[in-house]
């Protein structure tokens, strides 16, 4: 788990000027915080009914439902929860742009990217609509305008039943940015 950033002053940017995504796939409701010295973002999702856009995905395979301590209703599904995390990725970097002294202290912009891998990604829970999803980026390389991110996703809401939040993903990603 990343250590708290410290939120900058530039927070709170809306999470449009950030990413050109719009509705119903803009999977961030917010930034909560960021550290440009630790090159790190935090966001948050809250889960609605509207975010299970692809019934055959949003349910758990059937040998879940043999146990019975597993909860029950939609699953997010783990390619949206993999797009969520490239958003956060993209709202650091739209950020960790316009704080370049060549930058002049712009205000943040779209910055526009492409992704070109995902590794080792791990999903070792479901996340279910009501719940909030936690998304954390870490940028860790950046070679020439190929950056890659450590990214990791957990919840909290109504269906944890644990202190901490229950960790549903990590992994690598790998941007390709234009702009940067």
């Amino acid at each position: 788990m990343l250590p708290p950033p410290t939120p900058p002053a530039c927070l709170p940017v809306p999470v449009p000027v950030l990413v050109p995504h719009q509705a119903p796939f803009r999977l961030l409701d917010r930034v909560v915080a960021v550290d440009l010295d630790d090159r790190s973002l935090r966001a948050e999702r809250r889960l609605t009914l509207n975010d299970a856009l692809w019934p055959a995905e949003s349910q758990p395979p059937a040998h879940f439902f043999s146990d019975p301590a597993a909860p029950t209703g939609l699953v997010f599904p783990a390619t949206l929860l993999i797009e969520a995390l490239c958003q956060a990725a993209a709202c650091y970097n739209s950020l960790s742009l316009a704080a370049r002294p060549e930058a002049g202290g712009q205000h943040p912009q779209q910055h526009h990217g492409y992704l070109v891998a995902i590794r080792d990604f791990k999903f070792p829970a479901f996340v279910y609509v009501g719940e909030t999803l936690v998304l954390e980026v870490a940028q860790r390389e950046k070679l020439g305008q190929v950056i890659a991110f450590a990214v990791r996703a957990a919840v909290t809401g109504p269906n944890l039943t644990e202190v901490q939040p229950r960790e549903v993903a990590s992994g690598r990603l790998l941007f390709a940015v234009t702009g940067a």
